[in-house]
């Protein structure tokens, strides 16, 4: 539902950074509520977030 609501800034702002189809990469709801279940989608989707140093 946030990713609808805020869906035109998202866009905007992914086309300022060089990655036009970062909304489409964002895990929500219908694709699941666990790692197990959404790391695949993240994996297909090329997501730059598993290329970034862990914070851990």
């Amino acid at each position: 539902m946030l990713k609808d609501e805020i869906s035109d800034r998202l866009k905007h702002r992914a086309e300022e950074i060089g990655i036009s189809d970062f909304p489409d990469m964002i895990a929500d709801e219908t694709i699941g509520s666990t790692e197990e279940e959404i790391l695949p989608f993240l994996q297909e989707k090329g997501h730059p977030a598993l290329t970034m140093d862990s914070i851990l």
